[in-house]
């Protein structure tokens, strides 16, 4: 359902059926499915390359990285889009992948199992602090 609907079907002005069309959005956060063996390559990489954190009152999970095919698989996998950074004094543009608030949530929960000690400790705490 479209803003237009909620707002025809609610009688609300355009502020407040954006309002609701966007809570309605944050509570249908998915993130698709992962094999086994897809969760534990993940779970490697971002033990390796990746950064969690609480960042204005909402938990990311952030890697970058250069390689393009490696930043689609993890883009697809969390259902995020890829950011271009792109600071000088570098060869190549760095490229972000960045899942923030639900899907980082989601994302945390399922690899916690399978990451290091520093890097769980650092995810239990994103997950205390995000309830």
């Amino acid at each position: 359902m479209g803003r237009q609907e909620i707002k025809a079907a609610q009688g609300l002005c355009w502020a407040c059926a954006h309002k609701v069309y966007r809570d309605a959005r944050r509570s249908l956060v998915t993130v698709p499915p992962w094999s086994d063996i897809d969760t534990a390559w993940l779970a490697g990489l971002l033990e390796g390359e990746g950064s969690f954190g609480y960042y204005d009152s909402t938990p990311k999970v952030a890697i970058g990285m250069t390689d393009m095919d490696v930043r689609r698989k993890v883009s697809k996998m969390v259902g995020s889009r890829i950011y271009c950074d792109k600071r000088s004094g570098r060869l190549r543009s760095m490229y972000v992948v960045v899942s923030s608030g639900q899907r980082a949530i989601i994302v945390m929960q399922r690899i916690f199992p399978l990451m290091g000690k520093r890097r769980a400790r650092k995810i239990a705490w994103v997950l205390k602090s995000s309830e």
